[in-house]
């Protein structure tokens, strides 16, 4: 009995994206988009192009196409394996540009990109074999905000149009361009109350808003969904309210006096008011509707409530302190020294990027609170915020101990020159000569010393230094910090989140190493099984992951999996299953006799 194919992926998840890939490889992009994959969701299948985001099977092909057109051979499973690392280096280069772009120091934005590059949370979606759309969406995500930022502080036409365009990549790979298309309008918001509104906004968010909406509906799966679905209704009424805006902004410069303007500002403010009445109407009417897991992060009970299905994924939990610390270690008590450093420098351009920044972070630690798989879309903003927490600190206590030192050099050159002066001063009258070069030179050595000391006070007690020891003690534990949160993430990685989630490591008392192989032997099991009774007329009935990567193992249909098993809690999910079980056996045997000459049972 042959073994089954070799398992490419990490999970159970991306085989399936892996086998989307197989196919758009060999059959090109259009039979990709109209394939009906007939191993799953028995017996209507699978359209998977309208089905799926293709940002990440589109990648994927897309180095093997160009990989093979200068004639370098590359097998797609080894492309699919290898294509989370590489996303992660590109992920280090986009919070580097951000980090840069925000504080205007590179140092942040290498600190950045080092800490990001080895931050647990993160590599637990990029090791290879990782095969998921978060393997790339990440860096889109970091790479549209970059892009955001810069078209905010230019203000040029071609920065927003790139952000559209990595908008509409984030759009074709993950679900969560809806984080996009929300901070997005919240910071918009935030920025025109508070009297931070400037053409660069204008140009930046319309162009976005346009241009990436239109290339959103270009994605079979997401569609009219961009104008439809409840979480885009903010990009919707901010867009209509910046229009408003800058309308006000133009007339009051063309028209002098101030009843006309307060006027214009009452019609502009019915307008806001009327168009958001409007969206919470459609809300309400059925017109619009948020889906179960947005709701969750608006209400952290919604789905314990009424979608229970929801509530129990355990990534769908709330997140827990010690996994703060455990994904993002020094990251968490830096976070917020970098938004005090953030908020000391509000003005100007750079100040909008600040803003920016600071409500990103703000935002994503707050979902990331919610749900705990949003703690890999909170990792690359507090890998930001704890490298400027860093760098702020380094430059700071830096300079403290610079003013010291030259201080101190400055009172040690003042010395000789005071005693000199002393020196030449005529003798006092009546004393002897000899008493007079004694005098003298006694007065100079206190001299020399009351400068010392003065010089030490003055350092001491102006607000703009502090005593050396403490600038290189603060020095030194960042330092150290830096090294513990080396090895910590080093640690984690490996023993976390650097091994298969069907081969099971741990270690015994005596430190020795044991391999739990009971799931890829109960796999085994069940393919070689299957393959043997079933055959290509067969069917498996699967559950949650095993959905996606049993029935083509088993080289079998698949009747269940986790893209359409979604029932409202799991006593029903136990009665359907066996009600699946139990018929799917009678109708199979029968339809095996009849279509499929000399085979066996069909179900198992």
């Amino acid at each position: 009995m042959a073994h089954p194919s070799p398992i490419p992926t990490a999970s159970q998840d991306p085989y399936f994206n892996y086998r989307a890939t197989k196919y758009l490889a060999e059959e090109g992009f259009s039979s990709f988009l109209n394939w009906q994959d007939d191993r799953t969701w028995h017996p209507i299948g699978r359209v998977v192009g309208g089905t799926v985001y293709p940002g990440l099977m589109v990648t994927a092909g897309a180095m093997h196409y160009l990989l093979n057109l200068v004639n370098i051979t590359m097998n797609v499973r080894n492309i699919c394996v290898f294509l989370a690392p590489l996303f992660a280096a590109n992920t280090a280069i986009a919070t580097y540009l951000m980090t840069s772009e925000v504080t205007g120091r590179s140092t942040a934005g290498l600190i950045a990109a080092a800490m990001v590059g080895i931050v647990p949370s993160y590599i637990s979606r990029s090791v290879a074999g990782s095969y998921d759309n978060e393997g790339v969406a990440i860096f889109a995500l970091i790479f549209t905000f970059y892009l955001w930022v810069k078209a905010v502080v230019t203000g040029r036409l071609i920065w927003g149009m790139a952000v559209a365009l990595a908008y509409f990549y984030m759009v074709a790979a993950w679900g969560g361009y809806v984080f996009i298309i929300n901070v997005i309008p919240i910071y918009t918001v935030v920025m025109i109350a508070a009297g931070r509104y400037s053409p660069r906004l204008y140009i930046a968010y319309s162009t976005f808003y346009v241009v990436g909406s239109l290339l959103s509906m270009q994605v079979p799966f997401v569609g009219f969904n961009v104008v439809k679905q409840a979480e885009s209704a903010a990009s919707h009424g901010v867009f209509v309210m910046i229009q408003l805006v800058a309308l006000y902004a133009f007339v009051t410069k063309q028209i002098s006096g101030a009843v006309i303007r307060r006027l214009l500002w009452l019609g502009v403010a019915v307008v806001i008011v009327g168009s958001a009445a409007l969206l919470i109407a459609m809300q309400l009417m059925g017109y619009t509707q948020w889906t179960g897991r947005s709701l969750t992060l608006l209400d952290p009970t919604y789905a314990k409530k009424y979608i229970p299905i929801i509530a129990s994924v355990s990534e769908h939990q709330p997140t827990s302190w010690t996994s703060f610390f455990f994904d993002l270690h020094v990251a968490v008590p830096l976070a917020p020294v970098g938004l005090y450093f953030l908020f000391q420098h509000l003005d100007g351009t750079q100040g909008d990027a600040r803003i920016f920044m600071i409500i990103y972070g703000t935002i994503s630690w707050y979902f990331a609170g919610v749900m705990v798989r949003l703690m890999l879309t909170l990792a690359p903003a507090a890998c930001m915020l704890g490298a400027i927490g860093f760098s702020g600190l380094l430059s700071t206590f830096s300079a403290h101990l610079k003013i010291a030192w030259r201080g101190q050099a400055a009172a040690a050159k003042e010395a000789p020159a005071r005693a000199a002066e002393v020196a030449d001063k005529p003798a006092a009258a009546g004393a002897g000569a000899a008493a007079d070069a004694s005098g003298s030179v006694a007065a100079a050595a206190g001299v020399a010393r009351a400068t010392k000391q003065s010089a030490a006070k003055e350092a001491a007690a102006s607000p703009s230094t502090m005593p050396p020891v403490m600038s290189l003690a603060v020095l030194a534990g960042t330092g150290a910090m830096l090294l513990f949160y080396t090895l910590h993430a080093t640690y984690v990685s490996s023993e976390a989140y650097s091994s298969p989630s069907i081969v099971l490591a741990s270690k015994r008392a005596d430190g020795s190493r044991v391999i739990f192989d009971d799931f890829r032997e109960a796999y085994y099991w069940c393919v070689a099984g299957a393959r043997a009774y079933l055959g290509p007329c067969g069917l498996v009935l699967g559950a949650v992951a095993s959905g996606h990567c049993m029935p083509p193992w088993a080289l079998s249909r698949g009747l269940c999996d986790a893209s359409n098993c979604c029932l409202p809690d799991f006593d029903a999910f136990r009665v359907l299953f066996s009600f699946f079980v139990c018929v799917g056996c009678a109708r199979t045997r029968r339809r095996t006799r009849r279509s499929c000459p000399g085979g066996t049972t069909a179900t198992r």
